[in-house]
């Protein structure tokens, strides 16, 4: 038999999630869910453009006679997106 402390919180947890939560803020709620993970993918992208470029020069020096092409911001949101859905 269960204890009645225990009980009586699965009785209080069996209604489903947080009720403070109003239908007219979950569109805003979604729109800031967006916005935010925008921001984190563009943060995510200037940061592989940035360590890209710095550091594949004289890795690429030492392996090609080709000149090096840096990496655009698109390349690398491609990147880190593809790299997201690996990890996903």
């Amino acid at each position: 038999m269960p204890h009645p402390i225990f009980h009586a919180s699965i009785s209080k947890m069996s209604g489903g999630g947080s009720k403070l939560v109003k239908n007219s803020s979950k569109g805003s709620t979604f729109f800031t869910m967006l916005l935010l993970s925008l921001i984190s993918l563009s943060i995510s992208g200037i940061i592989v453009q940035w360590a890209y470029n710095e550091i594949m020069p004289s890795i690429y020096a030492s392996y090609s006679d080709k000149p090096f092409v840096p990496l655009s911001w698109r390349d690398s949101i491609i990147l880190v997106l593809l790299t997201h859905a690996l990890i996903w």
